[in-house]
């Protein structure tokens, strides 16, 4: 990806996804802030 953050959080939600595969992301996710950061990555332009 390039951005050592986007990096971070690509990992970090895999793991959540990973332990909770047939979860939806709110689910999967756990918390408030988790589901929001998920949704704000995947709305980021620079996330293929």
């Amino acid at each position: 990806m390039g951005d050592a953050r986007l990096t971070s959080r690509l990992l970090e939600m895999t793991g959540m996804f990973y332990d909770k595969p047939l979860a939806n992301i709110p689910q999967a996710c756990g918390s408030v802030s988790a589901t929001k950061a998920a949704y704000r990555f995947l709305d980021n332009e620079n996330v293929d």
